[in-house]
């Protein structure tokens, strides 16, 4: 990992998905440093992993609802998606975490993100993210 996004990824307490955390001090500046993040994130790991990572930090999913989003839910038109379950422990939930479904609106940023991510996964007309080592959701 390059030494611009090394400063803000490490194993210590803050928010983030697995091992990539981002400490909560350092998330101030955060939206200024994120083309370096993401740029060291396509070098160094899976397309698949940055756009996830982009997706997440533009749309403002719970983790859990993110990976449980399926291409049916993807209105590109509209720019929206819509959120109506969730897995948790690798058990799909019928419902999110308040027990509604909901519209989440996007901005251009997490559209492109999915944008991308549709030559790993749109044909497949499952999940939107998989785990890219095993190409499974």
């Amino acid at each position: 990992m390059g030494a611009d996004a090394a400063c803000l990824f490490g194993a210590q307490s803050g928010v983030g998905l697995g091992r990539f955390r981002i400490r909560m001090a350092e998330a101030v500046g955060l939206a200024e440093q994120y083309p370096l993040i993401l740029a060291s994130l396509v070098k160094h790991y899976s397309e698949q992993i940055a756009n996830f990572v982009q997706f997440q930090f533009f749309a403002g999913l719970r983790t859990s609802e993110a990976i449980a989003l399926e291409w049916p839910n993807v209105d590109f038109n509209s720019g929206e998606v819509l959120v109506h379950e969730v897995i948790v422990y690798e058990q799909a939930q019928d419902s999110t975490k308040t027990s509604t479904s909901r519209k989440v609106r996007l901005n251009s940023e997490a559209m492109a993100a999915l944008e991308r991510q549709k030559k790993f996964t749109f044909l497949a007309s499952g999940k939107v993210f998989h785990d890219p080592l095993y190409n499974e959701p």
